[in-house]
């Protein structure tokens, strides 16, 4: 079994070469290839009744005219997967928006975009949608260029200003095959979504099964909760599922200890920092945990552990206690400037921001200057330990938030910290934290054990 690598992003394409093989488990059912093909299908022939397509009012990438933008909501549905899957079909900008945005936030973004359609949910009740696509119809369609952008994804950022971070088709290929490269594919894999495809971590995962002809198994949308995550993965044979820490750690707490069962082979985390401590519990109990770092601008992974490889770097330096990220994927480059942001370069990155305009964050070498810390150990694994906006400046040295939340959180009295720089006049700052004990009615002594680790300037005051 092998992608049809000429027509990279097609369902289609997955429907003729693998038509029985499961493409899609949820709560409403089970979806072979095939059958998933006939239902993007449906979706492809609706907007080419509207008159959207890459050949349309909307152009052709290379022609001057931009490519039409398709939002839709992008949470972690049935829908949701099935419209962006149709947006590739089609050679269209696919936009997923954030499912728990307000009113207000989302009709500023679809005013933005000027999108050309918004797919709503339960928009593909057979009354509604015209005849399916057959496989003989999709023959003729137009391969998009590769530069053509297939996704629109939202972030923040850290100035809080709302931006779209647009992403080629190029960069979605070259991301997946950079995921596959490390991990490796097993014929039985089936990938969890339970990130919205409004993050792209989320839309990653429907990319990066697409073009493996893999399964993706849909956790209803809705909050998190530990007693959902592992009744999907014991019950639909869950092999891979990406989390954030905040979802593992609600995992590691569930009473009763889930314990993972064998076939779950590895589990991406990232989205934000982790504890060495919280990896450290993790992989104690079972969890084959990978550490990844990534970001938006970069079509998700940059650099994730392999499996096997042992998070936590002994021989780094006790200061630092960052849990490492391997070393940066296949066909990306990744480096240390000197004042320690972490640069990356490659067919992964952004092709720009939305609206156009915007500031790139690529330099003229083709260097994505990510706003991160970071360092490499000896053996070439990366370290992030943080942003660089975010470090504390106190008596003129420099104190990173994360890499003190990191000792805190070692500690065995804690259960989480927040690290801050709280305004000074003789310091210009001073490092504060907020701790939750584990214990709420017991107050521990940090002193001795901060001592131990931080130098006085890097302490709590």
């Amino acid at each position: 079994m092998k992608p049809d690598s000429a027509r990279p992003f097609s369902t289609l394409a997955a429907g003729r070469e693998e038509p029985d093989r499961l493409a899609l488990v949820a709560a409403e059912g089970s979806w072979t290839w095939s059958r998933l093909a006939r239902e993007v299908g449906r979706v492809v022939v609706q907007l080419e009744a509207q008159g959207i397509d890459v050949s349309g009012p909307g152009g052709e990438a290379g022609s001057g005219e931009p490519i039409p933008r398709v939002a839709f909501s992008g949470d972690s549905s049935v829908d949701a997967v099935i419209f962006a899957l149709a947006c590739f079909e089609l050679g269209v900008t696919a936009v997923p928006l954030h499912p728990r945005w307000p009113g207000a936030v989302r009709k500023e973004v679809l005013d933005q975009i000027e999108a050309a359609a918004e797919l709503l949910p339960g928009g593909r009740e057979p009354g509604a949608m015209p005849k399916p696509l057959t496989f003989a119809q999709a023959a003729p369609r137009p391969e998009p260029a590769p530069e053509a952008p297939a996704a629109i994804v939202y972030t923040s950022g850290t100035s809080g200003r709302r931006k779209g971070v647009v992403l080629s088709r190029r960069a979605f290929v070259a991301s997946a095959a950079a995921s596959a490269a490390n991990l490796g594919w097993q014929d039985d894999d089936r990938w969890l979504l339970n990130l919205p495809l409004a993050h792209v971590g989320g839309l990653s995962v429907v990319t990066r099964c697409l073009e493996a002809r893999r399964t993706i198994v849909i956790q209803p949308p809705g909050p998190f909760t530990a007693e959902d995550f592992a009744a999907i993965v014991d019950g639909h044979h869950v092999t891979l599922a990406s989390l954030v820490p905040t979802m593992l750690r609600r995992l590691l707490e569930h009473q009763p200890p889930w314990r993972p069962p064998a076939h779950l082979r590895a589990v991406l985390l990232g989205g934000a920092p982790t504890s060495p401590a919280l990896l450290e519990t993790a992989l104690a109990r079972g969890y084959p945990v990978l550490p990844t770092y990534g970001l938006s601008e970069a079509c998700s992974q940059v650099a994730t552990r392999r499996p096997g490889q042992h998070p936590i770097n002994q021989a780094a330096s006790t200061d630092s206690r960052v849990a490492h990220v391997g070393r940066p994927l296949p066909g990306t480059e990744v480096r240390i400037a000197e004042d320690g942001e972490i640069l990356v370069r490659g067919d992964t990155l952004l092709s720009g921001y939305f609206p156009p305009g915007t500031a790139s964050p690529i330099d003229d070498e083709g260097w994505l200057h990510t706003g991160d810390q970071g360092i490499f150990d000896a053996q070439g694994n990366l370290h992030p330990t943080g942003r660089r906006g975010d470090l504390i400046v106190t008596g003129g040295e420099n104190v990173s938030p994360t890499g003190v939340e990191n000792v805190l959180e070692s500690h065995p009295d804690l259960r989480a910290a927040c690290v801050v720089g709280i305004e000074d006049p003789e310091w210009g700052q001073v490092v504060a934290a907020a701790v939750v004990p584990r214990d709420p009615d017991h107050r521990p002594d940090l002193e001795p054990f901060l001592a131990e680790y931080l130098a006085s300037f890097e302490r709590p005051r």
